[in-house]
């Protein structure tokens, strides 16, 4: 929680820009995912692809991930049912699929994961993550 915090200050206070704040801030969050799976991640942004694959395993098709980073609404019919977090507001509510979402609102950085979601799909937080849980959207 404690980097977390760091972080979401760092961009208020530094005015750091925001795309590199956000590869951090998705980086830590996958970080403190436990998943069933070793995680091999596929998103639709491939700027945000090749960062995380300093880091991770990474996927140019989401039929060969375990973990989908989406920021447009469009994803085939057989990868609904892996793991998929949202880089847009509107997607965590139109897409049920979604697990959680990371996206400035009003210059913030937020954080939104769904615990009945996270359960479902076997997934445990760690404790830096807790206080980003949310029973439904809001």
């Amino acid at each position: 929680m404690k980097l977390l915090a760091m972080l979401l200050l760092y961009a208020i206070v530094l005015s750091a820009d925001s795309k590199t704040l956000m590869y951090e801030i998705i980086s830590n969050v996958l970080d403190n995912l436990e998943t069933p799976k070793n995680k091999i991640i596929y998103s639709d942004d491939e700027n945000l692809l090749k960062n995380l694959g300093k880091h991770y395993k990474t996927s140019q098709t989401c039929q060969e991930s375990t973990f989908i980073i989406l920021q447009k609404s469009t994803l085939e019919a057989a990868c609904k049912s892996k793991d998929i977090f949202v880089l847009n507001y509107d997607l965590l509510s139109t897409m049920p699929e979604s697990l959680g979402a990371f996206f400035f609102q009003k210059g913030r950085a937020n954080i939104v994961l769904l615990k009945p979601k996270l359960k479902q799909h076997h997934i445990k937080p760690s404790s830096e993550l807790l206080p980003y849980l949310e029973d439904k959207i809001w």
